[in-house]
């Protein structure tokens, strides 16, 4: 079932971006993720989530969180 939800990066101590994206529940893939041009002011990528129907869930890039991204 794909659901629209929130995808968060958290940078530099605790900033935090948050833009839309879509989940297929079934297959965990996130996609359609809205971009941010933050500029040259954030350096370090702490931990990224998603949030479904108000859930929080750990997403990445590279395989290490059920749920994840290209």
């Amino acid at each position: 079932m794909i659901k629209n939800a929130t995808f968060t990066s958290v940078w530099d101590g605790g900033y935090e971006i948050t833009s839309g994206c879509k989940v297929n529940t079934e297959t965990k893939e996130v996609f359609d993720i809205e971009t941010i041009d933050v500029g040259d002011d954030l350096d370090v990528l702490e931990f990224e989530f998603i949030t479904v129907d108000n859930i929080e869930y750990p997403v990445s890039n590279d395989g290490t969180t059920e749920y994840r991204y290209n």
